[in-house]
């Protein structure tokens, strides 16, 4: 319909005409409609005739728009509604002219209703991108995906994820909003386009000049139009985690290149380049130019992604180092949730602890004669820098109650003379030293000068801008426990003609950092995000020294900072101490701030020679490594620890959990996948982890935190990228001998099983703690609520044919319940006897409408999970969503249910359970009640996530110690003593509450070894490079002649297994060498109850490793009826001498304890360097009476108990002796048997292993 109106003319809108006075009417026509949030429409009429229309919400008015008609056609004219409009709600538009009357619609109703839930606004659009934001009132902390269009065709998607701080700002709401989206080139036709941005049924609109274009030309600038390019720029590094390099403006260096990242051509990020690092001073003499992005996990898709980097100006492509400006990157992981990110209240801020500290108060100080706060500055030719400094301190009236100590390095600028006119207004102290010492050198010194309670460490690039001294010392005078305290940091960064504010410092917390050549590490990074409001005073895991305070006392006590650091580390390295050796705890106080001018005076020319880069380079990394080498292995199990569990934060990053499944796929038909997705998404909503997907076969770990294999035939030694710290987690809920005979078992940090018969099956085979973690439902998924299909059934079955029996419906009477029978599934399609049945596959989401619509549902075990009593997920879905389930598994009926399921063996008991609830709806309905109500107490995914959780941080808090022994072949390594030894110090490391992995040599490297805490390396033939970010141990046992100083320098600590070796390491490694004898495993070696019979007078027992065997030799010299025991020997001995190539390792105590003296020898070096053989201690653990070769310190460990010989002669007469002797004999061998079982078992042995383990992972 048409609005007609006869108005006034446009004069009398401002007044009302005098009564009776004519009017000259004028007769105009106006349409109008809503579109979206405008009110649109047109007017015609008379040319230049105008009405003005106010644009009413209800009875508020919204605003006022004065149209005027053109002539010729229809003159459009819009509207936009006001942005609190957009809240959900329904509001009633109308418009009225000045003199009340309404003005009908298009549709000729006077009012139309507006509802709508996206906010949204397109900034700009310019050079091929265009950029904006929207987002959801109902759901502001999730993203919301766009479409781009050409009239009804769509052209392009992006989700809007891109951090836009100033839009959560504004609207006071968490996540990211942003979007960028790069035309596509193909538009670039010069044809008319109508393109829009839409959001579901929402019209995304602009704002300003930012209009979508109808005809496109090839963006201004582009590459091939350019002769002479103004942007350079390299991408360095691409990979799923982040993209890092760098971009500058060769015309306008100052001016901050803005870059997008472009996906698989969308743009999925827009950053700015404008990061200091001095090695791009020389590109254009300013250095702020680069940038470092990480990528967000819903870029997970499981595919190789094309990647390219361009200037947002004019499109220009970043290159490779070989020239491309597009790579492939492998994407190996999956985001099934739809959006990878954790819910929390602010996706991608750091994740500082909200927990906000209150602030103590902050009383006068009483007048003293000595100062409350030495303020201890450095300086070396800085004069500008120091004279702004202490002007600040001044102007924010700081001086009462502190001295100010300028330590300066040998100045040639004038800096002494600045501080110097400072000495009338403030207690300042110089300290003038004859070269440019290190940080740490320099604070300790001046530390030792302070005469205040608090030293307060202050770059001399430091500009405070409100007082802060009398509140950072509040916090140590009010809280004993707070060690060290700093404050947010702004810093400067070029715009261009000006410089702008960010935050670079609300605190240090460490991530994840691959550094070339030094691999994967959890390293110092600090807290910063642009745009953030203060967030108070919160727990931090470090803060820097530019501006940081702490008790003078604490600082002594632990020695200050550490001088190995040479500018670099050491402000990290002295909290770090503080928290580990003194307790204290470590503060941010974002409430103050400063201006730190580390960028603005980065690219300032200096007056003197400039460090090489190549030196800096090289300093940076000695700090790094030595950071890394005291607190990696400590801060990855704090972060975990506290990721896992809560409490202070010290990771950057979400934990990240992947689950290995069949088929990471939307279009997935295997359950372990819906089981999968429906824990993973209950455990990001109730933790806020990160949960991803992969295939079985996938290796590519890509940063995983903790990886949840569903399925039993994963070789998990394949593994690689995952994150330091790793926690393999079996879910076994069928084929549970399977999974204990995959080679991979014992590599899992944590096992699931899904009923209490496979979790008694599992501890009994291997000794393991298993958790009980069945399959639950998730319940708002299947409700009873949920619409029905269109086709209900009575009696239904879910599940597909993969061509075994299914053996519940085998056993329905077809003749009385084939016609209330519906299957649905892959597989039935054509089937001889099921087809008919058959019903379709159903989309996952689908099952729950066919089973609120059903009212018996069939479950069909697999005898794979029947036999272990493990229930199937439809059990607690169809219960959940109304259903009656009737199941062949019996065993888990009764285990879950408490015998409250029905369930069947026979044929006729299914068909009677059949007959019984299709007859009486009314006991079926009740029934259906009490599962669902169980299922709804006890088997929501819900209370799944905390078990996990409890079993993961009792997996973070454990030592995991893999032992690396030099088997070169798995399959034949009972064959090898290494192995036997092993495995006696795992199980006593496993009493003590480590959790141990043996690896033999192949397995060194593999890819659970992330997993591991520390690295004990039993010292064999083959050398061990140790890990960085682990405990490295040694424990030198054998072959002291084939390790140098240099590969125990490497570790941690080495054992020896000799005392006099190891006093002689000692006196050139120090404490990280101690003495750790070899030992032996009481359960497996002690008096035999029923000992091998009618063995000769002695027993040599070893190989003969292709050389000479002294004992051996001397007995057979000395004609000692001797029998041998060992491989190699077929064609060395004489006939009747080899008793066995090889016992097993269990039955040699019934040769040891058989009465036959033991004849032991020792390889040279060995022997010269006391090293005791470890068949001594078991041979003496049996009762066996002992004669050994001569060996350095054997008294000092036997005393008189073992004799020595040396030649045929000296052997026969020492056996003489004690075949002469039989009770003395016997006696001695008893007291040998006695110490070594009191003094040196494995389990002794643990003991001391165990206390340097908890030395070196102290908590922090």
């Amino acid at each position: 319909m048409t609005g007609e109106i006869d108005i006034l003319d446009d004069a009398d809108f401002s007044s009302q005409a005098p009564a009776g006075q004519p009017k000259a009417m004028q007769s105009l026509v106006v349409r109008w409609a809503l579109d979206g949030a405008r009110v649109a429409g047109t007017i015609a009429g008379m040319s230049g005739a105008a009405v003005i229309l106010a644009v009413y919400d209800g009875e508020s008015l919204l605003g006022r728009v004065r149209v005027a008609a053109q002539d010729g056609c229809p003159t459009p004219w819009q509207f936009f509604l006001p942005m609190p409009l957009i809240d959900g709600a329904r509001h009633p538009i109308h418009l009225r002219l000045p003199d009340g009357r309404a003005v009908p619609g298009a549709d000729g109703a006077e009012v139309s209703v507006f509802r709508q839930t996206l906010r949204s606004t397109i900034d700009t659009c310019a050079d091929g991108l265009i950029t904006g934001w929207v987002y959801d009132v109902a759901f502001p902390g999730r993203s919301v995906e766009i479409g781009l269009y050409d009239g009804d065709s769509l052209i392009a998607t992006a989700e809007a994820a891109v951090a836009r701080p100033d839009v959560n700002a504004h609207f006071g709401i968490p996540g990211d909003h942003g979007f960028a989206i790069v035309l596509p080139r193909r538009l670039f036709d010069g044809r008319e386009h109508a393109l829009r941005l839409r959001a579901g049924d929402t019209v995304l609109m602009s704002a300003g000049d930012a209009v979508l274009p109808t005809r496109l030309s090839p963006p201004r600038g582009g590459a091939a139009a350019r002769s002479a390019p103004s942007f350079a720029g390299r991408i360095e590094k691409a990979d799923c985690h982040g993209i890092r390099g760098w971009a500058a403006d060769l015309g306008e260096p100052g001016r901050p290149v803005a870059i997008a990242i472009v996906i698989d051509g969308l743009a999925e990020m827009v950053v700015t380049a404008d990061a200091y690092r001095p090695d791009l001073v020389v590109v254009t003499g300013s250095g702020f130019h680069g940038f470092a992005v990480a990528l967000p996990a819903r870029l997970m898709n499981g595919a190789m992604r094309e990647v390219e980097v361009r200037c947002i100006a004019d499109g220009t492509p970043l290159t490779l180092s070989d020239g491309a400006i597009v790579t492939i990157v492998d994407f190996p992981l999956v985001d099934l949730l739809g959006r990878a990110e954790p819910v929390r209240p602010a996706p991608y801020c750091p994740a500082i602890d909200h927990r906000t500290r209150i602030v103590p108060a902050t009383p006068p100080w009483r007048k003293r004669r000595r100062p409350r706060v030495s303020m201890i500055v450095l300086n070396w030719n800085g004069a500008a820098l120091l004279d702004r400094l202490l002007t600040s301190i001044v102007a924010t009236g700081q001086g009462e109650g502190l001295e100010v100590i300028v330590v300066d390095h040998a100045s040639d600028d004038g800096s002494q003379a600045v501080a110097a006119r400072f000495t009338g207004a403030l207690a300042l102290t110089v300290i003038a030293r004859d070269a440019n010492y290190s940080f740490s050198a320099s604070n300790n010194l001046a530390a030792d000068w302070a005469r205040g309670d608090f030293l307060f460490f202050v770059n001399n690039d430091i500009t405070f801008l409100e007082p802060c001294v009398r509140r950072l010392a509040a916090w140590l005078e009010a809280d004993s426990t707070v060690g060290a305290v700093g404050m947010r940091l702004w810093e400067q960064r070029p715009a261009g003609e000006r410089w702008r504010q960010r935050v670079h410092h609300d605190g240090i917390q460490i991530e994840v950092v691959e550094v070339d050549g030094e691999g994967a590490l959890y390293r110092p990074v600090e807290v910063s995000k642009e745009g953030e409001p203060s967030v108070g005073a919160c727990g931090i895991p470090a803060v820097t020294a530019a501006a940081m305070m702490v008790r003078r006392s604490d600082f002594q006590a632990i020695g200050g900072f550490d001088e190995s650091y040479v500018y670099g580390q050491e402000d990290v390295d002295l909290c770090l101490r503080l928290r580990g050796m003194l307790g204290g705890s470590v503060i941010c106080d974002s409430g103050v701030a400063a201006l730190h001018g580390r960028g603005a005076t980065r690219g300032t020319p200096r007056r003197d020679a400039p460090e090489p880069m190549a030196a800096v380079l090289d300093r940076q990394a000695g700090n790094r490594n030595l950071l890394a080498s005291r607190f990696a292995p400590r801060l990855r199990r704090m972060a975990l620890d506290t990721l896992i569990g809560g409490g202070m934060p010290w990771r950057v990053a979400p934990l990240r959990v992947v689950f290995i499944v069949t088929e990471a796929s939307e279009t997935a038909t295997a359950g372990d996948v819906f089981t999968a997705r429906e824990f993973g998404a209950a455990l990001r909503a109730q933790f806020g982890w990160e949960v991803l997907f992969a295939g079985y076969r996938t290796l590519d770990l890509a940063r995983a935190d903790i990886v949840v294999v569903m399925r039993h035939d994963v070789d998990l030694r394949g593994w690689r990228g995952a994150n330091p710290g790793l926690i393999a987690v079996a879910w076994v809920r069928n084929r549970v001998d399977e999974w204990l005979a995959s080679p991979s078992f014992a590599a899992y940090h944590v096992v699931l099983a899904s009923s209490r018969k496979a979790c008694a099956a599992i501890v009994a085979q291997t000794g393991r703690d298993v958790t009980l973690l069945p399959i639950a439902a998730n319940a708002a998924r299947f409700d009873p609520g949920r619409e029905p299909l269109a086709r209900r059934s009575d009696i239904v079955f879910t599940g597909n044919n993969w061509g075994a029996a299914r053996t519940a419906l085998d056993q329905i009477d077809l003749d009385r319940f084939g016609p209330s029978l519906a299957i649905f599934g892959h597989g039935w399609k054509g089937h001889p006897r099921w087809g008919a049945y058959w019903q379709g596959a159903l989309a996952y989401d689908e099952v729950a409408r066919a089973y609120a619509g059903a009212r018996i549902v069939i479950d069909d075990g697999h005898p794979v999970a029947r036999d272990w009593a493990s229930l199937n997920s439809r059990v607690f879905d169809a219960s959940a969503a109304g259903a009656l389930v009737i199941t062949n598994c019996v065993e888990g009926a009764a285990e879950m249910f408490d015998g409250l399921l029905p369930s069947f063996t026979t044929r006729r008991q299914l068909n009677d359970l059949l007959a019984r609830y299709l007859g009486a709806e009314n006991e079926r309905r009740a029934l259906v009640a009490r599962l669902r109500g169980h299922v709804l107490r006890a088997h929501r995914y819900e209370h799944r996530a905390p078990v996990l959780r409890t079993a993961l941080s009792a997996a973070s808090r454990c030592y995991r110690v893999a032992i690396k022994i030099a088997v070169p072949d798995p399959a034949r390594r009972d064959n090898w003593g290494d192995w036997h030894f092993a495995t006696g110090l795992r199980k006593a490391l496993e009493r003590l509450g480590c959790q141990v992995r043996i690896d033999c040599l192949a397995d060194w490297s593999s890819g659970v070894t992330a997993g591991d805490d520390v690295n004990l390396v039993l010292r064999g033939l083959s050398r061990y490079r140790p890990v960085p970010g682990t405990v490295n141990l040694m424990w030198l046992i054998s072959h002291p002649d084939a390790v140098d100083d240099d590969e125990i320098a490497g570790f941690d600590h080495v054992f020896v297994a000799s005392e006099p070796y190891a006093d002689k390491l000692a006196t050139r490694h120090g404490g990280r060498v101690s003495a750790l004898l070899q030992c032996t495993d009481p359960e497996i070696f002690h008096p035999a109850l029923a000992p091998v019979a009618d063995l000769p007078e002695a027993l040599f027992v070893g190989n003969s490793r292709g050389v000479e065997r002294p004992m051996l030799r001397d007995a057979l010299a000395a004609g000692i009826d001797c029998a041998v025991i060992g491989e190699g020997w077929d064609a060395l001995l004489p006939a009747g001498r080899l008793l066995a190539p090889h016992i097993p390792n269990r039955e040699l105590f019934r040769y040891y304890a058989a009465g036959s003296i033991l004849l032991a020898d020792h390889w040279p070096d060995m022997a010269r360097e006391g090293f005791l053989a470890n068949r001594l201690f078991d041979a003496a653990a049996c009762g066996a009476t002992i004669v050994s070769d001569a060996v350095a310190g054997l008294d000092r460990v036997f005393g008189e108990a073992i004799p020595v010989c040396t030649g045929p002669d000296d052997l026969a007469a020492v056996l003489a002796t004690l075949r002469a002797d039989p009770v003395a004999r016997k006696a001695r061998a008893a007291g040998l048997q006695e110490m070594v079982r009191d003094r040196h078992s494995f389990d002794r042995r643990a003991l001391h292993i165990l206390d340097v383990i908890r030395e070196r992972l102290a908590p922090l």
